[in-house]
């Protein structure tokens, strides 16, 4: 029965590049915590480890970190996450890649997100407006 109902239920083949120069790692966050919506029944391919982050402390069972086990070779490579919430309601994705404090910043691009039980609007972020991507929080470029 909650598999049925879950809103925001599966992420399926996230797809990114990472920049060549150094290497850079997915890492893919999701967040329940604003609506106490626990994400369970978490998995994701073989290239990704995935866990509830220890770092959230109490909000730990609201939130999901996938992080890639090695970096990608310069070509598009294709991810899969998925998850059930345990109650309709609003669950936020974060894109990150590379982050260490004190070096160059190595980008990690996405494309073209794909979802089963809900809607994940601009997934293929080809519309802009301001030099936002629409229906993202994101930086103007």
């Amino acid at each position: 029965m909650r598999k049925y109902f879950a809103a925001a239920a599966a992420l399926l083949p996230a797809i990114l590049l990472a920049a060549p120069m150094r290497p850079a790692v997915v890492r893919v966050e999701f967040y329940g915590i604003q609506g106490k919506i626990k994400l369970n029944d978490f998995k994701a391919d073989s290239k990704l480890d995935i866990s509830h982050p220890k770092d959230f402390k109490k909000d730990s069972p609201y939130a999901l970190r996938a992080i890639g086990k090695t970096a990608p070779d310069g070509s598009w490579t294709a991810h899969e996450i998925s998850f059930v919430p345990d109650q309709f309601g609003e669950v936020e994705m974060s894109l990150r890649g590379t982050q260490t404090p004190g070096k160059k910043v190595v980008w990690t691009f996405y494309d073209k997100f794909e979802t089963e039980g809900t809607t994940c609007f601009n997934s293929s972020f080809e519309k802009t407006s301001g030099g936002v991507y629409r229906q993202w929080d994101s930086y103007p470029f």
